[in-house]
């Protein structure tokens, strides 16, 4: 499962050499054993969670708050309106829930279709598994128009069979629950998960993706390095660097 490429750079993995078995295979080899891949957006392929860092900082400055390290930790791994009613109670916003929910979409939707990009490297590996056939759908909790957006935007809307977005699953997909994963390989024509594999930032996402039986990939996003070693502990595969994956 190793290519000499990617042995030489363990050392920057800040983990051990015993995890080099985990780092996450060749397309090619991947070919071998799945026939689907389903990915997260957020932090995953796109790097874009700072872009959601800076939404809060807008947002709430503007109503006279500040962003803390516990908001940041709350909103990041929960679903948009448990994020919004989170923050509606928590600092005594009086705005509806789906007002606040909107005021962050335009804030974030400009970012999403000019200015938010891939991480280097993500593009070529999506490239190549599509050209192995494997079949490709994105699971995120963005809205349809964002997701889509951000992928157009970055030229890779045209290697997904699919995306699974918040409008297909409805206001509550935080991901503690696998129904998007499961709805994802529905589309894809799959009907076992042990021939799809996930590819996620967050531990949560993770943790109920490897419970219902889906190999996964933990992905490095510098926002959940805190828990990098968790992950990579628990998933099947793991990539510091989209740009040593072939």
């Amino acid at each position: 499962y190793i290519v000499r490429n990617r042995m030489t750079n363990i050392s920057s993995y800040g983990l051990d050499s015993i995890h080099s078995k985990k780092i996450l295979p060749a397309s090619e080899i991947l070919s071998e054993r799945f026939s689907s891949l389903i990915f997260d957006l957020d932090g995953t392929i796109l790097d874009s969670m700072s872009a959601w860092g800076d939404v809060d900082k807008v947002f709430l400055e503007a109503k006279g708050h500040k962003v803390t390290k516990d908001y940041t930790d709350f909103v990041k791994n929960t679903d948009v309106w448990t994020a919004a009613e989170y923050t509606k109670n928590r600092y005594h916003i009086n705005m509806p829930v789906q007002e606040i929910i909107d005021s962050w979409d335009q804030l974030i939707s400009q970012a999403y279709s000019s200015t938010i990009m891939a991480k280097p490297g993500v593009a070529s590996f999506i490239a190549n598994c599509k050209r192995l056939g494997m079949r490709i759908a994105c699971a995120t909790a963005l809205s349809r128009k964002n997701a889509e957006a951000g992928l157009l935007n970055n030229g890779l809307l045209h290697f997904f069979d699919d995306v699974v977005t918040l409008d297909d699953i409805g206001h509550k997909i935080d991901k503690s629950s696998p129904e998007i994963f499961l709805e994802s390989m529905d589309r894809l024509g799959e009907n076992c998960q042990e021939k799809c594999l996930v590819f996620e930032d967050l531990m949560n996402a993770l943790q109920t993706a490897s419970s219902s039986g889906f190999s996964t990939c933990a992905v490095y996003d510098s926002i959940n390095d805190f828990e990098w070693e968790s992950s990579v502990n628990l998933a099947s595969f793991f990539v510091k660097d989209w740009k040593y994956c072939k």
